[in-house]
């Protein structure tokens, strides 16, 4: 199983998305029975111990960073998307990059975020596409779910979880509206 086909649990959505029962069996799936019993009346199961396999998550990264490397725009945008966990990268943002550091950072309009320019974005823990790629490579282990851009490489969704038992540690991140600066 390689690409998109790594994925593990579906249905948490973008920012904003109430996913729900989905979101929350996922993010309690090592707590224990009693919750998803209160929660949703079924039966108890705790799904995939570990996530996915982190040599087909690495492997995938690398083939995905490759295609970003042939087809990707040296200078570009993005919209990342940023939505559990406990910390202060949440929110939607416009982000610019420049010889491969992060230049700009604009909250989208409407949209509840916490970070006021690139500064606050990087010391959140926001990164370039590369980054992010860098991520999924060094933490493969905690990846439960990650999707590519077919074309050019870049992580369309990607969902870490370091500690499965725990609660409020996830990284969930949405890539899109990629752009070359000036197009």
């Amino acid at each position: 199983m390689s690409g998109a086909g790594a994925r593990a649990a579906q249905d948490t959505g973008p920012p904003g998305h109430r996913a729900g029962m989905s979101l929350f069996v996922r993010m309690s799936r090592g707590a224990g029975c009693a919750l998803l019993v209160v929660a949703a009346a079924a039966s108890c199961s705790t799904g995939e111990a570990g996530g996915l396999d982190p040599e087909v998550v690495a492997d995938d990264a690398r083939q995905a960073r490759q295609r970003w490397d042939d087809g990707g725009p040296a200078d570009y945008t993005f919209r990342l998307g940023s939505w559990c966990g406990n910390r202060a990268l949440i929110g939607r943002y416009d982000v610019t990059v420049t010889g491969g550091r992060v230049t700009e950072v604009e909250q989208v309009p409407g949209e509840t975020a916490f970070l006021d320019g690139p500064r606050e974005y990087r010391e959140a823990g926001g990164t370039t596409i590369d980054g992010i790629l860098d991520r999924i490579e060094e933490r493969a282990g905690e990846v439960t779910e990650v999707s590519y851009d077919e074309r050019l490489g870049y992580p369309v969704k990607v969902f870490l979880d370091p500690i499965p038992e725990a609660i409020d540690d996830e990284e969930c991140y949405e890539i899109t509206r990629v752009a070359a600066v000036g197009d």
